[in-house]
């Protein structure tokens, strides 16, 4: 298939050297790879996401590993992981790294390993 023909492509070249359409699909596809590694790291699904507190942890980490990973926009990220608004995330993703919380330190250790 096409998708398959660039996913195949994109995959085996950087990033960089993609722009538009093709290049939204492989960035949304990463942040989907990472939103589900990084939940089942947390022993937590999908589903959970929307009663969580926007402010959540566990967001945070999320949302700072698309970021760091994708070049997607907040606005995608805030709508995803139902952050709130858009310009919320960044703040977001530095409360959820200053946290020292137990809970915090241990996600923390586990998703940067």
């Amino acid at each position: 298939s096409l998708l398959g023909g660039v996913k195949e492509v994109v995959g085996k070249n950087r990033r960089e050297s993609y722009s538009g359409e093709a290049l939204v699909r492989h960035e949304q596809e990463e942040a989907e790879r990472l939103i589900e590694e990084s939940l089942r790291a947390m022993r937590l699904s999908a589903a959970d996401l929307p009663r969580m507190a926007k402010s959540a942890v566990e967001k945070g980490l999320i949302a700072w590993q698309i970021q760091a990973q994708t070049t997607l926009s907040q606005r995608w990220i805030a709508d995803r992981l139902y952050m709130g608004v858009p310009s919320n995330v960044g703040t977001y993703t530095r409360q959820a790294f200053a946290s020292r919380t137990p809970r915090a330190t241990a996600l923390r250790s586990e998703l940067v390993e």
